[in-house]
């Protein structure tokens, strides 16, 4: 009752605001589809919108918006830009252009794919180890829109067949095998579903390995790694731990229960062809690589790269194909020239990383050939010396 007075609330703020809109803007229907059957949940809406305007305008409650890591937007099945717009309190917008797309039935479709982190929460927080564990995911029972809608529907995915509650304060729902569906819902205004509370599904949580689990812990990750690659390791501070060439399965030491941490180092070697390219005509570098982390199944609360390129390298920038951290730093080794500078680092972070971000990114730079001979020149006049030395020191001692 606390959480409905909120969002009843919210309805009066709102709802002059929406007042103001386009009058002529409405939603024929709404699809929603939630994925909750992973460790991060994916969000897709589809918006079948009627007498659309130059652009469309979608929300997102602020408590789901503070978890968002990734999110596209499709119009009319094609990639669309979209810009952060007006702040509304407990609501983020965004604007995507329309520049009318609108179909043979008047109609233009919306699609956004949106995908947040941490928003599945233990429920209970502590369990015995030999207890299932549950995770519940609360979100708004309707889909916030500052414009009517003419019909709606929301499913959400479960990783389990049969989720263990389920609270809504609407009606129609019901539940098939793995699927809890609500809806359809008619006839909604904005102040409906900007106000219409929220749902709450409990259920199952999926254990990350594949199906190598115990309770509520695991013992196995799987890495996507490239064919080519070579010498694989996998350790942690007690030493090797078993691994399957090429599959890289990762056995931990012990199983992992939530709350639970460990530690461990993987690498491995591609050939440089894999990876690097050089333009002859301009004698500028690329290295291409995949963003994220081999593991399909995990998200990265905090992800720093550090690409670490030859002594003499200039001229350097970075293609991402999302915003990122970057900066730069040196790093010395004992053969690098104080001429030089040492060898550059280029640094990229970034926060709540997830599937959707591990696709290829690009670092070029300038790089003078004849400077890869530095090194064993270094060594051969330093060789040369020592000889010189060797030999005319008798002379010298013998005057």
């Amino acid at each position: 009752m606390e959480l409905r007075g909120v969002w009843m609330l919210l309805a009066l703020v709102a709802g002059t605001w929406a007042t103001s809109s386009a009058a002529a803007t409405s939603n024929a229907s709404i699809a929603r589809k939630i994925d909750a059957s992973k460790n991060v949940v994916q969000v897709r809406t589809i918006y079948n919108v009627r007498g659309a305007g130059s652009s469309y305008q979608f929300l997102i409650p602020e408590q789901l918006h503070a978890r968002l890591a990734h999110m596209e937007v499709l119009v009319n099945g094609n990639y669309a830009a979209f810009r952060a717009g007006e702040q509304l309190e407990h609501f983020a917008s965004y604007d995507v252009a329309l520049g009318g797309k609108a179909t043979a039935g008047g109609t233009v479709k919306v699609e956004t794919v949106a995908v947040y982190t941490d928003v599945l929460e233990p429920h209970p927080k502590e369990i015995l180890q030999t207890e299932k564990q549950y995770m519940r995911y609360t979100d708004t029972a309707y889909v916030p829109s500052p414009y009517p809608t003419l019909s709606e529907t929301t499913d959400v995915l479960l990783a389990e067949q049969s989720p263990r509650e389920y609270h809504t304060g609407v009606t129609p729902w019901r539940v098939l095998q793995k699927t809890v569906a609500y809806g359809p819902y008619t006839d909604l205004t904005p102040e409906d579903t900007m106000a219409g509370g929220f749902s709450r599904v409990d259920h199952k949580a999926q254990m990350l390995g594949r199906g190598v689990s115990s309770g509520a812990a695991f013992r196995r990750l799987i890495a996507e790694i490239p064919g080519s690659a070579r010498d694989i390791y996998y350790r942690d501070n007690i030493g090797n731990i078993s691994t399957s060439p090429l599959l890289l399965v990762l056995d931990t030491r012990y199983p992992m229960y939530g709350g639970w941490k460990t530690a461990w180092y993987q690498g491995y070697n591609i050939p440089s062809q894999d990876g690097l390219s050089v333009n002859s005509a301009t004698g500028e570098y690329t290295l291409s690589m995949e963003f994220g982390v081999p593991f399909e199944e995990l998200w990265v609360e905090d992800l720093t790269i550090k690409v670490i390129l030859p002594e003499g390298a200039r001229d350097v920038r970075a293609d991402v194909p999302f915003t990122v951290e970057t900066s730069q730093t040196r790093r010395h080794t004992y053969l690098d020239s104080p001429l030089l500078g040492g060898r550059l680092v280029l640094i990229m972070r970034k926060a709540n990383v997830v599937a959707e971000h591990n696709i290829k990114f690009k670092v070029h730079y300038k790089f003078w050939r004849p400077l890869m001979l530095h090194e064993p020149l270094l060594l051969v006049g330093a060789c040369l010396a020592f000889f010189l030395v060797a030999i005319l020191a008798p002379w010298g001692c013998s005057n």
